[in-house]
């Protein structure tokens, strides 16, 4: 009986113990996935890897206006080009625009001068422009009149071309072409003159060459002192 006894106290110390150790274990637990998350926090130390921010000084990559140097060459590769294009400026023959001229009295004598419907030789173009003239033009013009000069062709404007605009300013050589001239034998060029007039009323007279003439074409080289307004004159 004292032995039953003493199994049972200890039969009911295991159950004791058993339960304890339990306790204990079902409490563990809970601890631990508390403490999961709160190192997670921990865990989430990715603003740290959000220093991206960092990652953003590609603004540093915006140095690309260094790059963008390139604007500078390619400045000076139109610089380059403006050079070239005025290089390549062309003398050319245009139809005459009376606005180009300073002079109102020369500008209308032009005008005349082109009017097929207006007896205008050149005793009367010196007389219509004598007063606006400089002495030097004056002195131009006195050796023409009265040497029955008359106009043998309309008046053109020669000048210089460039990216689509024409100066009256400069000078130069040019070819140009009469179609009187053709067949004209090239020893009665003294005959002839070209009558130049510049946008600020300037006169010339401008002896033809033969080594310049071709009588076939009707073409003849000249070199222009000044550009502006010219017309061919034969007496």
């Amino acid at each position: 009986m004292k032995k039953l006894l003493a199994l049972l106290c200890v039969v009911a110390l295991m159950a004791t113990l058993a339960v304890s150790a339990f306790a204990a274990g079902s409490q563990t637990t809970p601890n631990q996935p508390e403490q999961a998350a709160t190192t997670a926090p921990e865990a989430t130390t990715a603003p740290e890897a959000t220093t991206a921010p960092e990652a953003t000084t590609a603004p540093a990559a915006t140095t690309a206006p260094a790059a963008t140097s390139s604007s500078n060459s390619s400045s000076d590769d139109t610089a380059a080009a403006a050079t070239t294009a005025e290089e390549a400026a062309e003398i050319v023959v245009e139809a005459l625009d009376l606005d180009d001229f300073e002079i109102p009295a020369i500008a209308n004598a032009l005008e005349q001068a082109n009017d097929p419907s207006v007896d205008f030789d050149v005793d009367a173009f010196i007389d219509a422009v004598y007063d606006s003239l400089s002495a030097e033009s004056k002195a131009v013009v006195d050796e023409l009149k009265g040497q029955g000069y008359d106009f043998a062709s309309v008046f053109a404007a020669i000048g210089e071309k460039q990216d689509g605009e024409v100066s009256l300013e400069g000078n130069g050589s040019a070819t140009v072409q009469f179609d009187v001239l053709k067949g004209e034998d090239p020893a009665n060029l003294e005959n002839y003159k070209i009558l130049l007039v510049t946008k600020d009323g300037e006169i010339y007279a401008i002896d033809l060459d033969a080594e310049g003439f071709s009588s076939e074409t009707g073409e003849v080289t000249v070199n222009f002192p000044a550009f502006g307004a010219f017309a061919l004159i034969q007496k």
